[in-house]
């Protein structure tokens, strides 16, 4: 058992919550439970700490959001990722998850609780080459 610090991000229940957890990252169970989904997918944040989130996340309805911000991220702009989140770090060396190296007033003061009624339309954009 490999137990890995990581941020849980919950945009559910009243304004929203962030919190410390210890995961067990050789089991990809661990990531469905805390992420509630079927399926996940990765968005790296910066050079050392990727979000996992529902990979399925801006087609249900309804949903809660939460916006990365584009000054506190690599991102050129805000982004938005629909249902919760899970933050790990990632050896870019060997692709293994370690322990984030943000605490959860970091990941506050990252993100921003999207209100009720705030949606994100999904779109597929392709790229010919």
């Amino acid at each position: 058992m490999k137990k890995t610090k990581g941020i849980l991000i919950i945009p559910f229940g009243g304004s929203g919550a962030v919190h410390e957890i210890e995961i067990d990252t050789n089991n990809l169970d661990n990531y469905y439970k805390n992420l509630k989904c079927d399926m996940f997918t990765c968005v790296d944040i910066d050079e050392k700490n990727t979000v996992f989130v529902d990979d399925e996340g801006l087609l249900k309805s309804p949903q809660k959001y939460f916006t990365i911000k584009k000054d506190k991220s690599w991102f050129k702009e805000d982004y938005n990722l629909g249902g919760r989140g899970l933050i790990l770090g990632i050896d870019k060396n060997t692709g293994e998850t370690v322990d984030t190296t943000l605490s959860s007033i970091d990941v506050l003061d990252m993100i921003k609780f999207r209100k009720d009624g705030f949606h994100v339309e999904p779109k597929l954009e392709f790229i010919a080459f």
